[in-house]
């Protein structure tokens, strides 16, 4: 019998190779081929999704693989602005340390009832040396103590806060202060785990006044005392806390008194919380 020459050989090893590799394709490879183009279409919409909301937004328009360290960049700078921010406004917010202490210290009943009686007798001097009434409305709106209070401790800012308002009406002469209602407070919250951060305490005030002395009282509500230079109060508010507008209402007092105003208006006083005061949902009296 002949045999198989080395020529001959090699042309029957490479068709057997070739029919090997076309089964392999066929029964291996192909398959694999179109599952892995099933698993990337999902993959494929997300991305197409993704990238059609990028472009349909503002915060990532121009965006692009050449400028993204720049973003990073000028995202940094605005956190650290945030940051600054925040500082300064906790810093301007800050109650004199007198009234913090009060605050995390244990309540006493009779050292705020003193406290209160004590603020009482200043407000009657000064409006007395100023030329303002103060009706027993007014002075009867300081915040008093109840029994299911349920922060007394927070009894003492809002006694800073309403003390320094009607005190800063007085110093103003605006003339009649005819009522002060403490209102509920109201909690901010912030952050994933709605930490309370500030307390806004809010406060009802009526009053008449000529309008000057009310203009300049209102000019006055959200400057600290470094800041009453202006208004000729710098002297007399040393511890002023800023205290901003929520509502208010100005009409004319009386056709025979074109000079006069009423004043209705609601004004709010801002407190940080110490970790010491618990925060609850119920309103303080």
């Amino acid at each position: 019998m002949p045999r198989l020459s080395q020529s001959q050989r090699v042309p029957s090893l490479s068709v057997i190779c070739g029919l090997v590799l076309g089964i392999y394709y066929l029964t291996v490879f192909r398959p694999l081929a179109h599952r892995a183009a099933a698993l990337d279409r999902p993959l494929a919409a997300d991305w197409n999704r993704l990238l059609a909301t990028n472009r349909a937004s503002t915060a990532t328009e121009g965006l692009d693989l050449e400028n993204c360290q720049q973003r990073l960049l000028d995202l940094k700078r605005q956190a650290t602005n945030l940051e600054t921010a925040e500082r300064l406004v906790g810093g301007r917010l800050q109650l004199p340390p007198a009234v913090q202490r009060r605050m995390t210290a244990p309540f006493q009943l009779i050292d705020y009832q003193n406290e209160r009686l004590a603020r009482i007798a200043q407000l009657m001097t000064a409006a007395k040396a100023k030329g303002t009434t103060l009706a027993p409305s007014s002075t009867n709106g300081l915040p008093e103590f109840v029994v299911d209070v349920p922060q007394p401790a927070m009894l003492w800012p809002r006694l800073a806060l309403a003390y320094q308002l009607l005190l800063t009406a007085v110093e103003c002469q605006v003339g009649t202060i005819q009522a002060l209602y403490q209102l509920p407070h109201i909690p901010h919250l912030a952050g994933t785990d709605r930490a309370r951060v500030l307390y806004e305490m809010p406060m009802q005030l009526e009053l008449v006044g000529d309008m000057q002395a009310v203009s300049r009282f209102l000019a006055s509500l959200p400057l600290r005392p470094s800041e009453l230079a202006v208004l000729g109060l710098a002297t007399t508010l040393t511890n002023k806390p800023p205290l901003f507008i929520r509502q208010i209402l100005l009409r004319k007092h009386s056709p025979e008194h074109p000079h006069e105003v009423d004043l209705q208006l609601t004004v709010s006083g801002f407190v940080t919380a110490p970790q010491e005061v618990t925060p609850v949902d119920r309103d303080d009296p």
